[in-house]
């Protein structure tokens, strides 16, 4: 049990090094961007999406919810994220597949098409734990600069005051998901 709390320890130890040190270790780069065949552990912009990334900032930008821009990149034919990334998956043979709110939303509000990556968003509640607490954002580590920037800051901060965020709705799905009474799946 010692030797496997030492190992993860280590392991997380090495992934927050290569973080510090600009080399992106996630899975799956954000949309709009692929991960580099040359150089390791580094992200480089896929024209294609980065095409869609820039399209949905710019009707942002005319005032559209993320709602109107879903409806609109439907009628538009527009490919979803899951038909260009798995082009060879079955699903997405000659159907156009909706877009939803949720997934304009979360790249009208992801700092990563400023160029910026984050790391250190959750922590582990202990050592083999599979469940995470969130960090607050103010102590999140981001490198500036990292990558090559989609959009400019002027245009995230016009399009993220269009974005309206339900605090109160993100709070009491996270207060049902993260606080579980502590006898449950116990008590009878």
């Amino acid at each position: 049990d010692l030797y496997s709390k030492d190992v993860s320890v280590k392991v997380k130890a090495s992934f927050a090094n290569k973080c510090a040190n600009g080399e992106y270790v996630f899975g799956q780069a954000p949309f709009g961007y692929e991960k580099s065949r040359e150089v390791k552990n580094t992200v480089i912009v896929n024209e294609r999406e980065a095409e869609i990334v820039r399209y949905i900032f710019s009707l942002a930008v005319q005032g559209r919810t993320s709602t109107q821009i879903a409806r609109q990149l439907y009628e538009e034919s527009i490919p979803t994220i899951a038909q260009m990334r798995h082009p060879e998956r079955k699903y997405t043979e000659g159907k156009i597949h909706t877009w939803s709110a949720n997934a304009v939303r979360n790249i009208l509000n992801n700092r990563f098409y400023l160029g910026e990556m984050a790391y250190g968003k959750t922590v582990r509640r202990s050592v083999g734990s599979q469940s995470g607490i969130a960090v607050p954002r103010e102590e999140w580590k981001v490198i500036r600069n990292h990558h090559e920037a989609l959009i400019s800051e002027e245009i995230y901060e016009r399009v993220s005051t269009f974005q309206p965020v339900d605090s109160a709705k993100r709070k009491n799905a996270a207060k049902q998901k993260g606080e579980k009474h502590p006898l449950a799946g116990k008590l009878y």
